[in-house]
């Protein structure tokens, strides 16, 4: 698809009339398929071009609505949107880069460019390699639409000499999927984390932020380090979904890394972000209240469920749950205040709050939230919630309110 938008470069002016940019936020699916089946051009543009233009542009609204699209941006097919970053999560990157002084960074893996955009706003130097000709084009397209320096080139970034990389930081996001199938496993990614690592190091760079896989076991990846350089993880979650985690790999002996978690808000983008230490060490407030404290995802990721606060007369929920009568002052356990422990079989449940609306938590109870939330016939919405436990052969369900 790519090809084809390139193809149709001579046409990417008409993309930036705001009767075409307004258009995209008020054409129906139901018009798209009708324009498609037409055949018939629109604004000048074919239909093909102008269809893939709007699914991608309103994914990528969805990811980075800080972009000023008004610009006549070309996006490019919608594979490659799917991988890009969010803006919450690429502001954040920025920021730790920008924290740790880097001045040079090279994207060695640029795509559509949504990683470099963020960068240039905190670091002097950037640079977008692109291997994909086309997607390439694209990007450096939009590059000059948003009046941005960003150094672009479509080429594989292993064709640069070793000098071209000396003293800068590299940052990579391997391609992880095959048209519409996720690649798990390192081996079928592009390019390979372990041989892109072990390239860095040898190329004299200062440092490697690495974007990889959620469904990478961090104890395996850590075991694929060499041992004479710094590292961290970064566990990024922005709203209650984990979204990218991180591996950060410096040369630099002044800086000192620090495995985190950090919890972006929406729509603000507040960050909340937190060490092992700091999460050990999590201010406690007594409470009249009971609560329930379950560990968010990316406490689990990266392996922290466990690491409550040293908390008294807490009980012990199983899977990582705990009730105590005290508030953490922390993000990084999502909180319920329980108004009440109600009757444990389904049977009784149903007649009670059979068609309510209620969220479901099941952790060791034997049936899945979503098992249970078919069963009771319950519209997922609204701010009450029905936690289910099970624990040494003792079930427990709570009515509990997100707080």
């Amino acid at each position: 698809m790519n090809e084809f938008i390139t193809q149709h470069n001579n046409l990417w002016n008409h993309l930036s009339n705001q009767e075409v940019i307004d258009w995209y936020e008020v054409v129906s699916e139901k018009e798209l398929n009708h324009l498609l089946l037409s055949g018939k051009e629109m604004f000048d543009l074919p239909p093909k071009l102008l269809v893939q233009q709007v699914k991608s542009y309103r994914k990528i609204k969805s990811k980075a609505p800080g972009l000023d699209f008004s610009r006549g941006l070309v996006f490019p097919d919608k594979n490659n949107v799917e991988q890009c970053s969010s803006e919450f999560t690429a502001k954040f990157k920025t920021q730790f880069l920008a924290d740790l002084e880097v001045e040079n960074i090279v994207d060695v893996t640029g795509g559509w460019g949504i990683d470099v955009i963020y960068f240039s706003e905190s670091i002097p130097k950037v640079t977008h390699i692109e291997i994909d000709a086309a997607l390439q084009k694209i990007a450096q397209y939009n590059f000059q639409k948003l009046g941005l320096e960003i150094d672009s080139s479509s080429s594989d970034y292993r064709d640069k000499p070793p000098s071209f990389y000396k003293n800068k930081w590299v940052y990579a996001d391997p391609m992880r999927r095959e048209g519409h199938n996720r690649i798990l496993g390192w081996e079928g990614q592009s390019p390979n984390p372990k041989a892109l690592i072990d390239w860095v190091i040898h190329r004299n760079c200062l440092g490697l932020m690495l974007k990889l896989s959620p469904m990478d076991d961090l104890t395996w990846v850590r075991e694929q380090l060499p041992e004479n350089c710094g590292s961290c993880f970064l566990v990024l979650e922005v709203g209650t979904e984990l979204k990218e985690v991180l591996l950060v790999i410096t040369m630099e002996q002044k800086a000192k890394l620090q495995n985190r978690i950090v919890f972006i808000q929406r729509p603000n983008g507040t960050i909340h972000s937190y060490s092992q230490n700091e999460i050990e060490q999590t201010q406690i407030t007594p409470s009249a209240s009971r609560f329930i404290y379950v560990p968010r995802p990316a406490l689990n990721k990266m392996g922290w469920a466990k690491l409550m606060p040293n908390l008294t007369e807490a009980e012990d929920l199983g899977s990582d749950l705990w009730m105590t009568n005290a508030e953490l002052n922390t993000q990084a356990f999502r909180k319920f205040e329980v108004i009440e422990e109600v009757p444990s079989t389904i049977k009784k449940l149903k007649k009670r709050f059979g068609k309510s609306d209620l969220h479901v938590i099941s952790k060791g109870f034997g049936l899945s939230a979503d098992q249970i939330q078919s069963q009771l016939s319950l519209r997922p919405k609204g701010e009450n919630f029905l936690i289910f436990t099970g624990y040494q052969g003792k079930r427990k369900v709570f009515l509990a309110k997100s707080s």
